[in-house]
């Protein structure tokens, strides 16, 4: 408790917290000046002035430095006006949560840097689908600017073809709900209208105390372009080796080959050719 004088603050009291954290050293500080035990500090001095003057309470926080007992916290101030001539401070140690709120930064910032630098490409929602950031790599992947796709949904933007919302609001429900889901391969069409095919992963991310949707989405169209020029490859051997059989185990050659034309045309999709127009089959 500080009694206003002509020119100055006197420390006239103090409770038995003060004497705890201070280990008794507090008593020798008694009917000491302000501008004395915080000469090192005017911002607190002007704090309890700015109190006194404006008879309003103010609330501050800032790293003080014990000189009771040498030891450097955070310390959250509240200050409140006491008619006629008097102002109470009081001290809260907060060191414990400054340094986890400094940790959380810490780790925010390192999010960030991993988000903003990552490869693949990864897209925060809300529950709703509402894109609330992306990064670079998501740019590059879509084909829009974080801009544009800020604030608005991906049921919204054609990204894919609308059977999809269904199942892709299931598995929205089923994360929310806080049931794991396996990830998915799609097709989708980019700001250009050209089309990828993409793997999509979701998982819950905590941002300040709120969940959203972390979408992390890779591009896989080489591999399934890959995986269609197999297939491909896999039912030309099977049809030639169809074909092949039928012409060894066969009498009748003329007939086996008309009808191996016949299974070729519609192997390729030649639709007009003339072994199929004039196909009685």
């Amino acid at each position: 408790v500080w009694q206003k004088t002509k020119n100055d603050f006197i420390l006239i009291d103090y409770n038995n917290a003060a004497l705890k954290v201070t280990k008794g050293k507090i008593k020798d500080l008694l009917h000491e000046k302000a501008s004395v035990i915080h000469e090192d500090r005017p911002d607190i001095i002007e704090a309890i002035n700015k109190c006194y003057r404006e008879k309003n309470p103010i609330s501050v926080k800032l790293e003080y430095l014990m000189k009771t007992t040498g030891e450097k916290v955070f310390v959250s101030l509240k200050i409140y006006h006491l008619p006629p001539d008097l102002v109470i401070v009081h001290i809260k140690d907060i060191t414990k949560w400054k340094l986890a709120e400094d940790k959380l930064k810490s780790s925010e910032e390192k999010y960030k840097l991993l988000f903003e630098k990552s490869p693949i490409s990864i897209a925060i929602t809300n529950f709703k689908g509402v894109f609330i950031d992306c990064n670079k790599a998501s740019e590059l992947q879509f084909g829009y600017l974080k801009k544009n796709l800020y604030e608005k949904s991906h049921f919204d933007l054609k990204l894919y073809s609308p059977d999809l919302i269904p199942v892709f609001k299931e598995r929205i429900s089923q994360l929310k709900q806080g049931k794991p889901i396996k990830p998915i391969e799609f097709e989708i069409t980019k700001k250009d209208e050209t089309k990828a095919w993409i793997y999509n992963q979701l998982s819950l991310v905590n941002i300040r105390g709120k969940n959203f949707i972390q979408s992390f989405i890779m591009d896989i169209t080489e591999r399934k372009n890959f995986e269609k020029k197999i297939q491909r490859k896999l039912e030309n051997e099977k049809f030639i080796s169809t074909i092949s059989s039928s012409l060894i185990r066969t009498e009748d050659i003329d007939k086996a080959v008309s009808k191996s034309l016949l299974e070729m045309g519609i192997f390729i999709g030649a639709t007009r050719a003339y072994i199929l127009l004039f196909n009685e089959e």
